[in-house]
């Protein structure tokens, strides 16, 4: 009876795992070649809209766009129920990409009066893409919502029932460990350096809060409320500022975890899905010594190289190849910073050892001076030669990790027609589920 008791709860924890790994898998969906392209493309438009220095409207636009395209197939597959429950968790986690949620946390400085580097340069648009990303994030709670709540109603045929709160958890940490499975390496270095550098900066990070301090309007009640809040504020700030302004590839290992982890969230680094979910299934039903698997998750006949496979893969090509033009047209600031690469790199460890040669003097004489925009969320850099380092530069796009100075054109049109060719590319598999059953 207590084994029977024991199965029981195993399978109560489990199931909903299970469920997702027997489900069927569309490669028109989750393909290989259309989760490589994918990221691929993603990364590409990310470098492209970040090192524009003109109005960036248009491309923000196809990019949620690319979003709402994946969303609206969605939608209508699980309408018309022609779409498997591990297809829906991946449109999710397709669409939740690390540039997705730069544009809501720019959203959310915008609507708090709070400068965006972003928005600074969206011109008249501001509001739609306001609107349009707040209705995004609404879409991923509905879509949520009706993965967990409604399983019986929306994916005929499947056993998955509504998941309890043990089976989502698990779920939920499997997931998380498996898009951790690259990043892992890279998440304890981001805290681990950023205390070192907090601590060899002490005094510059008072007297940034001292600054900060002199900003804060008081208020006429409640003053008991305000000191301690403003004080911690500010100190976080100034904590953030001093750090990340004075080494900027912080900034950029930060960007690097949060793609890793997304690349890992969609399996990048998996070519066979169906194979690797098969394993899992295995896995969680050696205890019961049953290692049976369905019929429809028997995949002897993966092939990455299939027709729909290479056209997904072009998806790529226009983002990659516009990257590269970028790069050749950059090519001697690029240069200029492989070389004295290593000399910032001396230099941050004689910091770090003696204190000397500090990369916030520097900011701060660009402050003077007035060409250091601190109101920004967050500045691109340029390179100083005097300091072998890089710092803030004025006139450049958010999340830049560059340090190659000056402005980067590029078309409007071009940029819309390497957007589009990955929308495309990105909902043929999804609207493909209109017509296709899922079922056993």
């Amino acid at each position: 009876m207590s084994s029977t008791n024991s199965t029981a709860g195993l399978d109560l924890i489990t199931g909903y795992l299970e469920c997702i790994a027997e489900s069927d898998r569309d490669p028109d969906v989750q393909g290989y070649a259309v989760r490589l392209s994918t990221f691929i493309a993603n990364v590409c438009l990310a470098i492209l809209v970040t090192w524009s220095a003109e109005d960036v409207q248009e491309s923000v636009y196809v990019i949620l766009i690319q979003v709402y395209t994946i969303m609206l197939a969605t939608f209508i597959s699980l309408w018309r129920q022609k779409l498997s429950i591990a297809d829906a968790h991946f449109a999710l986690s397709l669409t939740i990409s690390p540039l997705a949620i730069y544009f809501i946390y720019s959203t959310t400085r915008w609507m708090f009066n709070k400068s965006s580097n972003l928005y600074s340069r969206l011109g008249k648009s501001r509001r739609m893409i306001a609107f349009l990303t707040i209705l995004m994030v609404v879409q991923w709670i509905v879509l949520d919502a009706i993965i967990y709540a409604a399983p019986d109603h929306v994916f005929k045929g499947q056993r998955c029932t509504s998941a309890s709160l043990a089976g989502w958890l698990f779920y939920r940490i499997f997931k998380t460990a498996v898009s951790l499975d690259f990043s892992f390496f890279f998440i304890p270095i981001f805290p681990f350096m950023y205390i070192v550098y907090s601590i060899r900066h002490i005094m510059d990070i008072v007297r940034e809060h001292k600054r900060h301090q002199k900003k804060v309007t008081k208020w006429r009640f409640f003053r008991f409320v305000q000191v301690p809040w403003a004080f911690m504020r500010s100190w976080t700030l100034s904590n953030w500022i001093v750090v990340t302004y004075s080494h900027r590839w912080m900034i950029f290992l930060l960007v690097l975890i949060a793609y890793l982890t997304w690349a890992g969230g969609v399996g990048v680094w998996i070519p066979d899905f169906t194979a690797y979910w098969n394993n899992v299934l295995v896995t969680l039903r050696e205890d019961d010594g049953s290692t049976a698997l369905p019929p429809n998750n028997a995949h002897d006949d993966f092939d990455p190289f299939s027709f729909g496979q290479l056209l997904a893969a072009t998806v790529a090509l226009q983002p990659l190849f516009e990257v590269c033009k970028l790069t050749v047209r950059r090519r001697r600031d690029l240069w200029r910073t492989i070389v004295y690469y290593p000399k910032s790199l001396f230099n941050g460890i004689v910091f770090l050892i003696t204190g000397h040669r500090n990369p916030w003097k520097q900011i701060l004489k660009e402050r003077e001076e007035r060409r250091t925009p601190f109101d920004n969320d967050a500045l691109p850099l340029h390179y100083d030669k005097e300091y072998g380092s890089v710092g803030p530069a004025r006139g450049l796009s958010t999340f830049s990790t560059c340090t190659q100075p000056g402005l980067i054109r590029i078309s409007n049109r071009v940029k819309a027609v390497s957007c589009f060719s990955s929308t495309a590319g990105l909902s043929v598999g999804l609207f493909g589920g209109l017509f296709k059953s899922h079922g056993p």
